[in-house]
């Protein structure tokens, strides 16, 4: 005779009678409360008892319950009882009923069960199984009739006769290749030009999704929006640590101010810039600033769309360039500068190609009188960016190396008080002038408040004020006071 051994969650699961053979799922409903509500009426809860186990069954431990029951085949009925707020009870059905299928996403293979979202491994099937248990759901534990149908279920419970045989079903190791995100609305935001690049192999090597073009495979992230807020040369120590030359970014950006194109070469940035549609349009953008610091006519398109759009659709016709438009706007006496990229190397293109628009932007500053305290942010917008799977690993390095550092929220500073019976929050921007007060007796709902009102945009930030509003709270309830600190 068969005793259950769970492989899985024994910490975490309730023993009656490890002879026994049926299994009780309380789906999110606690297992205590249930023991409980069964004892009340009458259960046989005992070593005798045909319950052999009970467990919480909230979802992402399916893969983990299959692999006790196959472990375990004397169990042949499971009943189902509990609040369910993941559909993990339809799941059970689904898999015992229709079993799992196959299917790709992002060029991985999944298995999920079959009428479900329920995303399992490949390892594990239906098929697995040499008899399907019995299941019964017997609803809400308060429900009217549930204890009398489990009741019912007890007693007309049927032994499994024959041999049964263990199976152990190895659990493989998950790893993930693409974390979950918005693959479209990436955002960064940083200080240093090297910073901003990091940042981005980061969130391409942790986020993007894997595509296979025909240039090979890429790991591709959509409408990336970088700012650099302080444009300046990075140390040669500094880029030397990423594999990036200055002397060579030197070069570079003298390219990119030329006109003329190279030889063997079907476009240059420069060239697009200066001379291709008749106009150079670091000299028109330096006139018109010059007339009018507040103008906002300097945007310039790179496309010629009869020429990289309809004569490219002809095979081995030319090459499009991928630096696409720049705007220059003076804003807040500072003048920024923000290029549109069609496509980008995230590994190789990216940093070389601001330092390129630092060039162009210094050009423009310089003859206009412009100091470099007042040269402002770059914001780079890439479409399609991508990291190359032939430069993954150097990905990986630079991705795996990320260190905690703190920012400084630009949505301004919180205070967090207790007064009476009421937690106070005080939002400031951060020259100390107060935008707002928010007073409730609940942590939640200032919570919701504050994001509602996008007072918070760094996720360090959010979570520390998180922490400091439940502090307050269990102030209030035993009478004491707190204060948070401003922006951490």
């Amino acid at each position: 005779m068969l005793l259950f051994k769970p492989l899985f969650f024994k910490d975490k699961l309730t023993l009656i009678n490890p002879a026994g053979n049926i299994a009780i799922v309380t789906l999110w409903s606690k297992v205590s409360s249930i023991h409980e509500r069964l004892k009340e009426n009458g259960v046989d809860l005992s070593e005798k008892s045909p319950i052999a186990v009970m467990g919480n069954l909230y979802g992402n431990g399916f893969r983990q319950m299959l692999r006790n029951l196959l472990y375990n085949p004397q169990i042949n009925h499971l009943i189902l009882i509990g609040q369910d707020l993941s559909n993990s009870k339809e799941d059970i059905f689904n898999f015992f009923q229709y079993g799992t299928e196959d299917f790709t996403e992002n060029n991985i293979i999944y298995r999920r069960i079959v009428k479900s979202n329920r995303i399992l491994d490949t390892h594990i099937s239906r098929d697995l199984f040499s008899e399907i248990p019995r299941l019964t759901y017997c609803g809400l534990p308060q429900a009217e009739g549930s204890m009398v149908l489990l009741k019912e279920c007890l007693k007309n419970n049927s032994v499994p006769n024959g041999d049964l045989k263990r199976l152990e079903v190895h659990l493989p190791r998950v790893e993930v290749s693409v974390n979950p995100s918005n693959p479209i609305t990436h955002v960064i935001s940083e200080d240093s030009p090297v910073n901003a690049w990091k940042e981005l192999v980061f969130r391409l090597y942790t986020f993007g999704i894997p595509v296979e073009l025909k240039k090979g495979k890429r790991k591709e992230l959509l409408n990336v929006k970088v700012t650099v807020n302080n444009p300046k040369e990075d140390s040669e120590k500094e880029l030397q640590e990423v594999g990036c030359s200055l002397e060579k970014f030197k070069k570079y950006q003298k390219a990119i101010l030329a006109k003329e194109v190279p030889d063997g070469i079907a476009y240059s940035y420069g060239n697009r810039i200066r001379d291709y549609f008749g106009v150079d349009f670091i000299k028109t953008a330096i006139e018109r600033l010059k007339k009018d610091l507040q103008d906002r006519h300097t945007y310039y398109a790179l496309w010629d769309s009869r020429t990289d759009v309809l004569k490219g659709l002809q095979e081995g016709i030319g090459s499009a360039p991928c630096l696409v438009s720049l705007f220059f706007r003076y804003f807040q006496n500072k003048l920024t500068l923000t290029a549109t990229f069609r496509t980008h190397n995230g590994m190789d293109a990216w940093l070389e190609n601001l330092y390129g628009l630092m060039a162009i932007q210094k050009e423009v500053a310089d003859a206009i009188d412009l100091s470099s305290e007042e040269r402002g942010a770059i914001t780079v917008i890439s479409h399609s960016i991508s990291l190359n799977m032939d430069d993954f690993e150097r990905g990986k390095k630079v991705a795996l190396n990320k260190k905690f550092s703190f920012k400084h929220d630009e949505n301004g500073q919180i205070v967090i008080t207790s007064e009476d019976d009421e937690i106070v929050a005080v939002h400031s921007n951060n020259q100390g002038i107060q935008i707002k007060e928010y007073r409730s007796k609940k942590a939640e709902k200032i919570q919701h408040d504050l994001y509602r009102d996008n007072a918070i945009s760094d996720i360090n930030h959010a979570m520390y004020i998180g922490s400091q509003l439940t502090l307050a709270e269990i102030a209030i309830k035993n009478k004491s006071s707190v204060v948070s600190c401003k922006n951490s």
